[in-house]
This record gives C-alpha cells, structure tokens and sequence, in this order.
C-alpha cells in the first residue's frame, strides 16, 4: 500500500497525513465545484449543473464540517434519491443531520416513499 502522496503549489512531493485548516477546505471545494459549473456538456451534463450538482457539493459540505461527524456519507445521498431541487436537498440533509446530533437517530428511508 503506497502512502498518501501530494504536491505542494512550490512543486514538491511530500508523504504522510496533511492536516488543512476550515479555509483550505473550503476553498478546495469551492474551486473542485466550480471546475464542474465550467466543465463541458460532456464532462458534467449541462442539466445537472443546477440540480444534482449543487446537492452533491451540499452533501460534500456537510460531511466535511458537520462537528458532530455522521456515520455514513451514503445516508446523505440515500435522502436525496430522484430529488433535484436544491432546497429540498438542503432541508433534507438538515433533517438527517439534526436528528442524529440530538439523539443519534439515522435517517435511512426513502424520504419520498415515508411521506406517502
């Protein structure tokens, strides 16, 4: 197994664990997400861009910081399965995240087939 290996904006390789601040990963993200807005049709479907696309960075962004760390990042794309509206998303994954920070519950139904 090869350890984790990067390179530093001066060129340079180095090994190991790199623990980044909050602004470094935020930034990364940011720029990662924006690479994909740019990216051609072919590479990241144009209608994808307005919908799954902004749920998947939101899903991204609340795994990276939630201080309370969910257990499972599948949990967070599970509650969104067939929805494409942002907002939802968001309310969604607030909804996953709050109830496993007040008591540890984990949200792993279909959300859309709970409501019926």
């Amino acid at each position: 197994m090869n350890p984790l290996r990067a390179t530093g904006e001066d060129g340079t390789h180095f090994r190991g664990v790199v623990a980044h601040g909050d602004d470094y990963i935020e930034r990364l993200l940011s720029e990662e997400y924006d690479k994909l807005r740019r990216a051609s049709n072919r590479d990241v479907h144009d209608v994808s861009k307005n919908t799954t696309l902004p749920i998947a960075r939101e899903i991204v962004e609340t795994y990276v910081n939630e201080k309370v760390k969910l257990p499972w990042y599948i949990d967070l794309l599970n509650i969104n399965l067939d929805n494409h509206d942002p907002a939802e998303a968001k309310r969604r994954i607030r909804l996953l995240s709050d109830a496993f920070r007040k008591d540890g519950t984990r949200i792993t139904e279909n959300l859309d087939f709970a409501r019926t």
